[in-house]
């Protein structure tokens, strides 16, 4: 399906909504959470699976895990996912090569396979390199929650949940009960920022749960002026998008423009998914350098397919067997400048199928297991032509990982939770992999506390191994322990503690025999802890938390800053993040205030006067936003937000995490005005 295609039944989607609110004649505001009039003990006690799929609350689950709402999110006027996730504690970004922006989790790189991004239980990272891309990605203004576990989830879903695991759920059918339309446009100082559209419709309906969603869009990385790595600038004239003189394209040129199609049918007993995507990132600086052969394009196609099925043989056992299969094509990277030639077409798919099993032994205790069969094959379609090949000249590449669950949890009707389980997973040229994990807590109504030790893997992919064939997974073991206390009805304080320690883990860089290439390094690993303070009253709510890492003792070489062990290069030690929401004395109009500051991190970058690469120390300051929402203006259902990101204008970039990429500082945006329109309506 091409980008044609795909762009009509993006408009299909818009004109049924359309169409429908016709048909139905009156409109009223979709039914959803009513999130003003939830306490903060409701929000506490949002039952979430994500840690060990059985359900429990936050606090009582066997991980740090956040939960950021629907409501939480349109208050705060989030334009994309990043945005989102800078709420989460301990999460910041990097930028990768092709001016890619992914993921660090408490002071570590995680792009590439520490972090498994879920969307609707299909798995999102890409199985060439297992990365995952953000920017302007996906639709967040139809998310119904995301789930993050601050910490390893090997335990439960395998080798790309080392450092955290992040569960998008977008609104079902019987969220909606309706449609949904959304407008969003944002303007930086000197160009346009984002040009979105998303739609939603859904029902449920003789125990049928349908919804089809569809997102598409224009974004720009940023219009601030870029230093390459070796001391090259994008033009100085903001009213350029090329200087034709140099042959160097202006920063503004670096697009990130998504396409996203979500459908979902389920009832009691069965769950079926389908998302196509299609994601282009246009940059104008590749691995970091400004050059004539500008701009290029990676471009991101997939195809997500997911199936799963309970049979409930008795009262107590659950069987659920299930298949998940995707089909990608990661970084296709195409040269304007060389007669739009494809230089990288490399298709990969992952097919996965298996069996979990839940046994309620006793109503305190339940037992899961299961087994999962996994398959990854890539292919260069285009073997003859001008194409990057596998190492081994041939054009096919394909492993088996056979993985085996078992967790147990134990429950006491006084609060009291005990969770052991693990992983073992096969990797057909891998060396085995064990996750075991255990977590102790304990839950009263105002403090709960837990105490948490895991392993956890990442497990090489294709081009990792095709890079180095005698790869080792990494080897991860994390411990924690969190406390909270509520100190009135409507407050609630939470700490949270850890250490990291990753044997063995993968890195690009030069190995000790001068090749650069994926290896293993010795080890790495952070520890520090996460604030929260979280408060909900008639005011409205917010929410300050503060993160602080700090990096174990010998780090690996492409991570260290020289003369500066205690950091990791590209991440901040301190982190502070504000959301908040006022109700303003006007009916129906909140303010949102956000922020958040970052301390000093560094990055490695040029010193165009002495000729020579040195680690540059980025201090941006507080990243403040201002924004209004105003809900059923003219008519009931129609909400208008408006407001200002980045007030103050901080120079936040983004490094990059390791120094054999050899990609300066991306910038991000300027001052951004943002409006947004969202219509909802119920049928």
């Amino acid at each position: 399906m091409n980008i044609s295609t795909l762009n009509w039944i993006f408009k299909l989607v818009i004109a049924a909504t359309i169409c429908l609110s016709f048909m139905r004649g009156q409109l009223v505001l979709a039914q959803g959470e009513d999130f003003d009039g939830q306490s903060l003990e409701d929000l506490l006690n949002i039952k979430t699976k994500v840690a060990s799929r059985t359900e429990a609350t936050p606090r009582a689950s066997a991980g740090s895990v956040t939960i950021i709402t629907a409501a939480e999110i349109a208050a705060s006027g989030a334009r994309d996912m990043m945005d989102v996730l800078l709420m989460v504690p301990g999460v910041s970004f990097g930028n990768d090569g092709f001016s890619a922006a992914s993921i660090g989790i408490r002071g570590m790189w995680a792009n590439e396979g520490k972090v498994l991004l879920l969307y609707d239980g299909l798995e999102m990272n890409e199985i060439l390199f297992s990365t995952v891309q953000f920017g302007n990605r996906y639709p967040v203004d139809k998310i119904k929650r995301v789930e993050v576990i601050r910490g390893p989830g090997s335990a439960v879903y395998g080798g790309f949940a080392e450092l955290a695991v992040i569960n998008i759920i977008s609104k079902s059918g019987q969220d909606l009960q309706g449609c949904e339309v959304t407008g969003t446009y944002g303007q930086m100082t000197h160009t346009w920022a984002r040009r979105n559209m998303s739609a939603a419709c859904g029902t449920k309906a003789k125990d049928f749960d349908v919804s089809v969603a569809a997102f598409s869009g224009q974004g720009r990385r940023s219009d601030r002026k870029f230093t390459g790595f070796s001391g090259e600038t994008t033009d100085d004239d903001p009213s350029n998008d090329v200087n034709t003189t140099t042959q160097t394209y202006r920063f503004t040129g670096n697009r990130i423009d998504p396409m996203f199609i979500n459908v979902g049918v389920s009832n009691e007993r069965m769950r079926f998914r389908y998302i196509r995507e299609f994601y282009e990132m246009q940059t104008t600086t590749g691995f970091g350098y400004l050059s004539a052969r500008r701009p290029v394009y990676s471009q991101f196609y997939g195809q997500y397919y997911g199936l799963e099925v309970d049979f409930n043989l008795s009262s107590k056992l659950k069987f659920t067997p299930f298949v998940q299969y995707k089909t990608q094509k990661p970084w296709q990277t195409v040269d304007v400048e060389i007669a739009d030639e494809v230089v990288s077409n490399f298709t990969s798919d992952r097919l996965r199928s298996g069996f979990t099993t839940s046994v309620d032994v006793h109503p305190h205790f339940n037992l899961l297991m299961g087994y999962t069969r996994q398959e990854d094959r890539g292919l260069n379609e285009n073997f003859q032509s001008y194409q990057a090949t596998f190492s081994d000249g041939s054009s096919r590449a394909s492993y088996f990982t056979d993985s085996v669950l078992a967790q147990g949890v134990l429950s006491s009707s006084g609060g009291t939770s005990l969770t052991v389980g693990t992983r073992y997973d096969k990797h057909e040229t891998v060396r085995g992999a064990f996750s075991p994990r255990v977590a102790l807590g304990r839950t009263v109504a105002d403090w709960h506390v837990k105490a948490m030790a895991a392993k956890a893997f990442r497990a090489p992919t294709i081009m990792n191994l095709d890079s180095n064939p005698k790869l080792k997974p990494d080897r991860t073991t994390t411990y924690e322990w969190e406390g909270g206390v509520r100190p009135s009805k409507t407050t609630y304080l939470t700490l949270n503690l850890f250490q990291t320690e990753i044997l063995d883990p993968i890195i690009y860089g030069v190995d000790p025999t001068g090749a650069t290439k994926n290896f293993n390094a010795e080890r790495t690993g952070t520890y520090g802890g996460d604030l929260e303070f979280r408060v909900k009253d008639t005011f409205g709510f917010a929410t300050l938390t503060y993160s602080y890492y700090r990096a174990d003792w010998k780090n690996p070489y492409v991570y260290r800053v020289d003369g500066h062990e205690e950091v990791l290069l590209g991440f901040p030690t301190h982190k502070l993040s504000l959301k908040s929401s006022f109700n303003l004395p006007i009916p129906d109009l909140k303010f949102n205030p956000s922020a958040t500051y970052l301390s000093r991190y560094f990055a490695y970058s040029w010193d165009d006067t002495n000729k020579t690469r040195y680690f540059e120390q980025i201090a941006p300051g507080p990243m403040v936003n201002l924004y209004f929402v105003y809900a059923d203006v003219f008519t009931k259902g129609l909400d208008l937000g408006a407001g200002v990101f980045n007030v103050i204008d901080s120079d936040w970039r983004l490094a990059q995490p390791y120094r054999q990429g050899y990609h300066a500082p991306m910038p991000t945006p300027s001052r951004e005005y943002v409006v947004r329109a969202d219509y909802s309506l119920t049928f």
